[in-house]
């Protein structure tokens, strides 16, 4: 695509950037609208937007065109975690959640899986924009699925006693005051400001910075790195939520498990820093499987401490505003990223910086959550 919309570095770079900056600020809007209509529609709602975005993509003929598809995406893709996460409030005990997150936020993995191995086939077969088309048609298979499969047993229709919108805003402001009052929401924020660049950086980067570690390296040579980059990621995010499981289990509060499980994939992370100084392919591939396996294993974490912190009314809202957060770090860091390997032709100053981001996210969620027990970390409803 770079080659035949002839985009540079610094336009890629502002590609991503549209999709970055219409996720953050959908996310603003995503996350109290689920928590007003409930997670099955606002789910398929996100979704649905999604997919007629995902097939847009077919139609852009220049960078620009390609970043208003982008853009779209963004605005759909925010709805996911928001509606995710509640879902496992919902049907969930506290001690199960992280691997319930750890679960869905597999899926993504096994996506990334899947697209090196059929996309190559798609693309030189029907070219690139059959690849688009196909994904955003398979996306209403997904929709049907989970209309007819996700009722809740609390569920009932929350349309029927919604006020319009217009007469309610004045108490969704104060709630979003009440909200963005608490230390908890702008730590968690600040931490997936930090970190959640570093993983964009891995989905959007990754094939092109395995490509320049070698020469003639085409979409079928990169098809197995990517596999098991992503293989990584799926065990990481499985496991980061089976580490803090169990430590429940045996008697640890779920915040402190929470945090100590984040401990260890951040310890994990840091010997990506390495990678750009590595000459020997198979050792670059097994310091970014770390990185994102590590990743995963930190996601399932920081969703699920959520859960513990706020009440479930609240938890989408949360969600959201810290998904603005992290997003906002993506759009800033996808134009950094442009300039840096625009500028220097160097991948060192950013994989520095991944290798440490999320010791520090770390240090600043401990800050506000040292104190918590079991029983303390809740806020109060």
């Amino acid at each position: 695509m770079q080659h035949e919309l002839h985009w540079s570095e610094l336009q890629y770079g502002y590609i991503i950037a549209a999709f970055q900056v219409a996720y953050a600020l959908s996310y603003l809007a995503f996350g109290p609208l689920i928590d007003a209509i409930g997670t099955r529609l606002g789910y398929l709602l996100s979704v649905a937007i999604w997919s007629v975005a995902e097939m847009s993509h077919a139609l852009a003929h220049s960078a620009t065109q390609f970043a208003l598809a982008r853009f779209g995406l963004g605005v759909g893709e925010a709805g996911n975690f928001p509606a995710a996460v509640k879902t496992v409030a919902e049907i969930f005990p506290e001690k199960d959640r992280a691997l319930a997150a750890g679960v869905f936020n597999s899926g993504s993995n096994i996506g990334a899986i899947l697209a090196p191995l059929l996309v190559p086939l798609v693309t030189y077969r029907f070219g690139w924009r059959a690849c688009f088309l196909f994904t955003g048609l398979a996306e209403w298979l997904w929709i049907a699925a989970w209309w007819t499969l996700y009722r809740p047993a609390h569920h009932r229709s929350r349309l029927a006693q919604l006020q319009p919108l217009a007469l309610s805003a004045p108490a969704g402001l104060a709630g979003w005051a009440a909200l963005i009052a608490r230390p908890q929401v702008w730590v968690i924020a600040l931490a997936r400001f930090l970190t959640d660049p570093v993983w964009w950086f891995f989905l959007f980067w990754a094939p092109k910075f395995i490509a320049s570690r070698g020469t003639n390296v085409d979409l079928h040579a990169l098809a197995l790195p990517l596999v098991i980059i992503y293989l990584a990621a799926d065990g990481g995010s499985i496991l980061g939520g089976v580490l803090s499981s169990v430590m429940i289990r045996l008697g640890v509060p779920a915040v402190p498990a929470r945090k100590r499980s984040m401990l260890c994939a951040a310890l994990i992370i840091v010997p990506v820093a390495l990678a750009p100084r590595m000459h020997a392919s198979w050792l670059v591939i097994a310091l970014v499987c770390c990185a994102t396996g590590g990743h995963q294993a930190w996601a399932a974490n920081i969703y699920a401490i959520v859960t513990d912190l706020f009440p479930q009314h609240e938890v989408a809202s949360v969600i959201g505003f810290c998904g603005f957060a992290a997003a906002t770090g993506g759009a800033l860091a996808a134009t950094a990223v442009g300039l840096i390997l625009e500028f220097t032709h160097s991948y060192r100053p950013i994989f520095l910086y991944c290798g440490f981001a999320y010791l520090l996210g770390l240090t600043l969620i401990h800050s506000v959550t040292r104190a918590d027990s079991k029983e303390t970390a809740r806020i109060a409803v």
